[in-house]
């Protein structure tokens, strides 16, 4: 493998859309980082038949990747390369794909992130995060989905006291815990599985503490929830639906 920039050999059968595995389509993954030891990594642990990731080309610069004639479905981007560029700039550069962009990166400055996701980056997530939430972030973001994570939500957050930036779904389920209903009846009330309706609560826990407004119990969520304005002592919503 190249040390700056290569394409995958797209003819390994455990890569093919009928190998065995989730069915769920082979997604085309561009990346732009310094360090392509990590990326033979990645490369090995990616393209498999249960995470069904190509990783199709790669460089150390953005013009590398945007010279390569390949077609991706979603881009990694480290947030600094050694060519001095911004990750902003680099964004902008990269959107010209018309993919999702992912930044992958050993560290998650506020104002950096802030710059990228600014920009129009569709996600953060840092390098000591598991293979596994790694592929299902690509995927996600392959499939034009939302993938929200504890990164974006520390440097976006990042303001002691201010309250936290909740989706509709997150709000919903916050409001509907904290006024006491168990979970089942939770993600009954939303038409949603209990799984994906813990996983909104996972992310509303995610974003506080990333405020620096821990909220461990349903007792803790509860007293946010009043806090910001989200629902009434009483345990009502207080903010009609979008």
């Amino acid at each position: 493998m190249p040390t700056s920039k290569g394409v995958s050999d797209s003819s390994d059968p455990a890569l093919a859309p009928g190998a065995a595995g989730p069915q769920r389509p082979v997604i085309k993954v561009g990346a732009v980082d310094d360090h392509p030891a990590l990326l033979i990594g990645l490369k090995a642990a990616l393209e498999t038949p249960v995470h069904r990731i190509q990783m199709a080309g790669w460089s150390t610069t953005v013009t590398g990747l945007l010279d390569q004639p390949v077609e991706f479905d979603v881009v990694m981007l480290d947030l600094r390369l050694r060519d001095g560029s911004r990750p902003g700039t680099n964004v902008l550069r990269l959107k010209k794909l018309g993919v999702p962009i992912l930044i992958y990166t050993e560290g998650a400055a506020s104002l950096s992130v802030e710059e990228a996701i600014a920009a129009g980056a569709d996600g953060v997530i840092r390098k000591d995060r598991s293979i596994e939430v790694l592929a299902e972030a690509l995927h996600t973001l392959a499939a034009r989905g939302a993938f929200e994570s504890v990164e974006v939500a520390r440097a976006l957050d990042s303001v002691p006291g201010l309250a936290p930036k909740l989706s509709e779904r997150e709000r919903q389920t916050l409001t509907l815990y904290a006024s006491g209903l168990p979970m089942k009846v939770v993600a009954r009330q939303l038409g949603i599985g209990v799984e994906t309706a813990r996983e909104y609560l996972k992310r509303v826990k995610a974003k506080y503490s990333a405020s620096d407004r821990a909220a461990y119990t349903r007792m803790d969520l509860y007293r946010r929830a009043v806090e910001d304005g989200y629902m009434d002592r009483q345990g009502t919503s207080a903010l009609p639906s979008e």
